[in-house]
């Protein structure tokens, strides 16, 4: 049920693709890798590039909606 009410408010849902920069030890990622495969949601994981140019080449290639990172990755993009 919470799967559903989030949809939403996580940008998760069949015609959605998502971003996920978030590390997943983190707590920020512990359902997204899991709940965005049980709607349907196509999950791009760009592994240890997390460069600007990098992100926004996956951004357009992909045609990302919505992205999910910490405060600390946020930071660290140059």
């Amino acid at each position: 049920m919470r799967l559903l009410l989030l949809q939403d408010a996580l940008c998760l849902g069949a015609s959605n693709t998502v971003l996920m920069i978030v590390p997943m030890f983190h707590a920020n990622s512990w359902g997204l890798n899991f709940a965005a495969p049980m709607v349907g949601c196509r999950l791009v994981l760009p592994g240890p590039a997390l460069e600007g140019a990098a992100l926004y080449h996956l951004i357009q290639t992909y045609q990302v909606r919505g992205m999910h990172l910490t405060c600390k990755t946020s930071n660290t993009m140059g």
